[in-house]
């Protein structure tokens, strides 16, 4: 396939950071196979999700190796002999727990979640979520950071891994907390306009190594 005189430039190009902007079909995937063609190093091609990554399984040189980020964590978090179980975390358990109403603790997980698709390392006021419906005459922030930040405990420490399961959130994030290196010498982010703090995090601190 004969490449445009766009596609050739950014399989030329020498950057060490690079962003292609590029509308849907216009040929992102066959100028990401002739970079890694033209650049015959350890490649990691990182898909925005599974069916997109084993697609390319079959389209890209063997010094390509395509995943998902979620899938490089799963192995790293969720493989290293954890008693966690996979799942998602009930609201009304975390009521109960923590004697909430069933809205604030929707508020919780929400705050949690929020947390976990940023590239911050603590749980804090940012990542609270906001009460919308001004059911509470105070500020209810500092609540839902403290709770969320026990509820994290509770799934890190897998303490009841049946009541609080790990999500595959809170895994990735765990995952970006440790500051993985990733062994590739270039690394490919698809769809990264719809990529998350987080994943944008763990992507370019590697610039580092």
């Amino acid at each position: 396939m004969k490449l445009t005189s766009e596609q050739q430039a950014v399989v030329d190009s020498t950057e060490r950071k690079l962003c292609l902007r590029a509308f849907a079909g216009t040929g992102k995937t066959s100028t990401f196979v002739g970079r890694s063609k033209a650049w015959p190093e350890r490649t990691l091609y990182l898909a925005f999700n599974k069916t997109v990554a084993d697609e390319a399984k079959s389209k890209f040189p063997s010094n390509v190796t395509p995943l998902t980020t979620h899938s490089m964590a799963y192995r790293k978090i969720m493989g290293q002999g954890h008693q966690y179980t996979l799942g998602r975390i009930s609201m009304f358990k975390v009521a109960r727990m923590f004697k909430l109403d069933y809205y604030l603790a929707s508020l919780v997980l929400r705050t949690l979640e929020n947390y976990c698709n940023s590239a911050e390392d603590q749980i804090g006021l940012v990542h609270a979520e906001p009460d919308f419906i001004c059911r509470y005459n105070h500020d209810i922030r500092p609540v839902e950071v403290d709770i969320a930040k026990k509820v994290w405990a509770l799934v890190e420490g897998a303490t009841n891994p049946t009541d609080y399961p790990m999500t595959h959130s809170i895994y990735l994030k765990m995952y970006q907390l440790s500051r993985p290196s990733l062994r590739y010498d270039m690394i490919m982010l698809d769809e990264a306009q719809d990529t998350n703090p987080v994943v944008q995090d763990i992507v370019l601190r590697q610039a580092a190594h």
